[in-house]
């Protein structure tokens, strides 16, 4: 008797070794990732030789937030009776990062690649009639990524506007946007 063969459905999200064979077991992104990738952005803020304390007080308070999103994920996959495979532990590829331009274009690249995930997920629910999962996706996860999206554009323009560098060089626009963009005193939850 031949074996089952499985379907393949056409997507850009990777799907586990581990579980390839099982066609309703696919994991979408390591979740934790883009809290982990925050953290350390912060991280390279607190040095002294940059030492933005708003700037990275902002990037911490995103990764716990992202930690959150993470965690409200994975609960609602084990409460619908998916599988999460755990990767590797890799590094947070900010390791070159040390200005706030380079690290906010880096942090919007993740948040977009991110959205464009649960755009996809909450399509390919909409696909397998599961508009619950569509709803869910769309409202927990994909919503309170479009204002942080529209949040992190703004300080980008903001901080190319008041010359930050792109490089270890420093200035005066590094100053300006740690000491007086509102938005990372008072950070917006997301």
């Amino acid at each position: 008797m031949a074996e089952l063969s499985v379907k393949r459905l056409k997507t850009s999200l990777p799907i586990c070794k581990i579980h390839r064979p099982f066609v309703g077991s696919r994991v979408k992104q390591s979740l934790r990732r883009v809290a982990y990738r925050l953290d350390a952005l912060a991280n390279i803020f607190e040095q002294d030789d940059i030492a933005l304390p708003r700037v990275a007080a902002f990037f911490h308070e995103h990764s716990e937030q992202e930690q959150a999103q993470a965690e409200a994920m994975l609960d609602y996959l084990s409460d619908r009776g998916g599988q999460y495979c755990n990767k590797d532990i890799q590094r947070p590829g900010c390791e070159e990062v040390c200005a706030v331009i380079p690290a906010l274009e880096l942090m919007l690249g993740q948040w977009k690649e991110e959205m464009a995930v649960m755009v996809e997920l909450s399509q390919l629910s909409k696909e397998h009639s599961d508009p619950h999962s569509a709803s869910v996706v769309k409202s927990r996860f994909l919503g309170p990524l479009v204002p942080c999206v529209k949040l992190l554009g703004d300080l980008l323009t903001n901080a190319r506007r008041v010359g930050c560098t792109i490089d270890r060089s420093g200035g005066f626009g590094e100053y300006l946007i740690n000491q007086l963009q509102e938005e990372l005193t008072n950070v917006t939850s997301g």
